[in-house]
């Protein structure tokens, strides 16, 4: 198969050659994807983030610091970051989740400010990822496939307080 034909979602023609030209332009076009419904939903379900910190702020999960995570959070809605990934496409558990069972914020499972220090700075937002950036570094956060058990923190508190474990 064509890398072309790959690209645009055709099945390979028979004969047909790429040249490099053509093919470096293909690989540099940006996908021509509408969002899908799921997507559009999910950032309307959610639509203001400026009151997630404070949502977080309410929530109460053992071993989790969610108030260092609220005012990280605080910081990226301010910057634009969070605005940028939902516009992106990204759901808001890729940004904010928790996992369900313990470590409940496992940094390859859990949301991305729960992989953030309070000195990091999160820059070039893409719908692949997003660069972290401390002091000279920059470190590359990649997407992951969303696990099904990855939960909101105020949704995770309540689940953990009506099963009765690890949660105040």
């Amino acid at each position: 198969m064509r890398l072309r034909h790959l690209i645009r979602g055709h099945a390979a023609a028979a004969g047909d050659r790429l040249t490099p030209a053509t093919l470096a332009t293909l690989a540099t076009e940006q996908p021509r994807t509408p969002r899908s419904v799921a997507t559009v939903a999910t950032v309307a379900g959610y639509s203001q983030p400026d009151t997630w910190p404070s949502l977080m702020r309410g929530a109460t999960v053992d071993g989790v610091q969610l108030d260092t995570a609220a005012s990280l959070l605080e910081s990226l809605v301010a910057a634009g970051a969070i605005d940028a990934a939902l516009r992106l496409g990204w759901d808001v558990r890729e940004l904010i989740g928790l996992q369900r069972f313990r470590p409940y914020d496992h940094p390859l499972r859990a949301g991305l400010i729960f992989r953030l220090r309070p000195d990091d700075v999160v820059q070039d937002v893409s719908r692949a990822g997003c660069i972290i950036a401390y002091g000279n570094v920059r470190h590359i956060w990649r997407r992951r496939p969303l696990d099904a058990s990855i939960m909101l923190p105020w949704d995770l508190a309540a689940w953990l307080a009506e099963r009765g474990n690890h949660a105040a």
